[in-house]
């Protein structure tokens, strides 16, 4: 999880899921893109661009990617 949120990092402060993930597509090399998927799934099969975005989305949603991603800026809130 530590090695997905160092590729990802931050949050972009969207309220919902969908717009968020929009907007880390927006700003994420096709480089790290796969490389988070490669982190989530060992073998990824698809290849066109819609059925990627879902299995990322499954992917961020069933590893509760958001929820860690959250817990991390608060820790680092209350460290900094």
């Amino acid at each position: 999880m530590w090695e997905l949120y160092k590729i990802l990092g931050k949050g972009m402060g969207q309220q919902y899921l969908i717009d968020e993930v929009a907007e880390k597509l927006k700003t994420l090399s096709p480089k790290d893109f796969k490389k988070s998927l490669r982190l989530m799934y060992n073998t990824v099969l698809i290849d066109t661009p819609i059925q990627l975005a879902f299995l990322f989305i499954d992917g961020l949603k069933y590893n509760k990617f958001f929820e860690f991603q959250q817990f991390v800026e608060v820790i680092g809130k209350s460290n900094g």
